[in-house]
């Protein structure tokens, strides 16, 4: 017996690795809904022992074994798995254990891992070039800018190649204590008028109301004292 299109589950060749690939696409496998829970619980064990062999199973009295059912519960469950298991031309696999000279998968695996995927990060980063310019948002200081440019551009190493030179600028100024927003230039400005004071207009006042007033300051003067 052999695990259907097994490439799709592991990518590793001559290992025993802890980990096989399951595609989130099972989730909409109606094959496998239509499993009860025992048989569907023991295709994902099955793809497990399947990674120590290669795609390929034991013997069915070894599944058994492996899966903690009798060899009559096993052949159940193998029935039921045609959507996934086949019978190839192959020669079976012996029913003991897996020799231990197969490589497991150590902190070396991991350690290239993350190296590849360390490269890929390189690959997106840059160096800073000779003519770059800040985003138009940012603070526009000359002579900042230009003492960023020969700091990165003379230096060496891995630390010179950043994934985002807008924001390494952003830092530069923070260090130097400088606004990180641009700022707006005076012409841009709106122009404060200050307001002229009101010159008081001379009230014309006629005779007869110069008379009434006067009369009403001789009273009341006279109410006073």
């Amino acid at each position: 017996m052999r695990i259907k299109d097994w490439n799709k589950f592991q990518h590793f060749k001559d290992r025993k690795p802890p980990w096989i690939k399951l595609y989130r696409d099972l989730l909409d496998d109606i094959t496998w809904h239509e499993l009860d829970a025992k048989a569907a619980k023991a295709l994902v064990m099955i793809w497990l022992i399947a990674s120590e062999y290669d795609g390929n199973l034991p013997d069915i009295k070894t599944l058994a074994f492996r899966l903690r059912v009798s060899e009559s519960e096993a052949k159940s469950i193998v029935s039921k798995l045609s959507h996934w298991v086949i019978q190839d031309d192959i020669k079976p696999i012996s029913s003991r254990y897996q020799d231990d000279t197969l490589e497991v998968e150590t902190e070396r695996e991991t350690e290239r891992e993350t190296e590849r995927e360390g490269a890929k990060e390189r690959t997106r980063a840059s160096r800073l070039s000779i003519d770059w310019k800040p985003d138009a948002s940012l603070n526009q200081d000359s002579f900042e800018l230009a003492k960023f440019r020969d700091y990165w551009i003379a230096k060496a190493g891995k630390d010179a190649v950043k994934l985002d030179w807008d924001a390494t600028w952003r830092n530069w100024l923070r260090k130097a204590g400088k606004p990180i927003a641009k700022q707006e230039s005076f012409s841009h400005r709106p122009v404060m008028t200050q307001k002229r004071p009101v010159e008081p207009v001379d009230e014309v006042v006629s005779d007869e109301d110069r008379a009434k007033r006067k009369k009403q300051v001789d009273e009341l003067l006279k109410g006073i004292f």
